[in-house]
């Protein structure tokens, strides 16, 4: 089985394709985008594709499943030790490589990759904390315009956000 070390970014992304005896057979740029990956890798012979850990890789690695891969979602806190970033010169291609090795040699490590429900209740509780981080802000500097004012701030009724548990 060929395996593919692809580098993510957030626009396009590097490939690097080792063949059966951990060769370099192929590099290559897709855009990180669920029609160019479709493209890409939807006409392409199963292979064991390799990514790093990161906000993008929960719809990768869902979407590249989805097109018939397997795929291994890296742990970042063991990047350097399979060499990704490693070199004088940190290149996305030099990145895509290091992952590729890293499946070819067996030292990849594969990270957990939430289910599609887990990532949307982060983003929903992220949202909600920043919604109430805002509300707070905006509560204290009408307080303080209020009070700036002369107006009893007793008047103002504000109220507290309710908890969802």
């Amino acid at each position: 089985m060929k395996k593919v070390g692809i580098d993510l970014g957030k626009k396009q992304s590097d490939c690097c394709v080792f063949d059966e005896s951990g060769m370099i057979v192929e590099r290559f740029q897709v855009r990180t985008r669920r029609d160019a990956l479709s493209e890409r890798f939807g006409r392409r012979e199963k292979c064991l594709v390799g990514i790093e850990s990161s906000r993008d890789a929960g719809w990768i690695h869902e979407h590249l499943t989805s097109l018939g891969h397997e795929v291994m979602v890296l742990d970042t806190t063991r990047s350097r030790a399979i060499g990704i970033g490693a070199g004088r010169r940190k290149t996305d291609r030099r990145d895509a490589e290091a992952i590729g090795r890293a499946l070819v040699s067996g030292l990849a490590k594969p990270a957990h990759v939430l289910s599609r429900q887990r990532r949307r209740l982060r983003d929903a509780l992220w949202g909600r904390e920043k919604l109430v981080q805002m509300r707070t802000r905006l509560v204290t500097m009408l307080r303080g315009q209020f009070q700036g004012r002369g107006l009893e701030l007793s008047l103002i009724h504000i109220s507290e956000p309710t908890r969802p548990y």
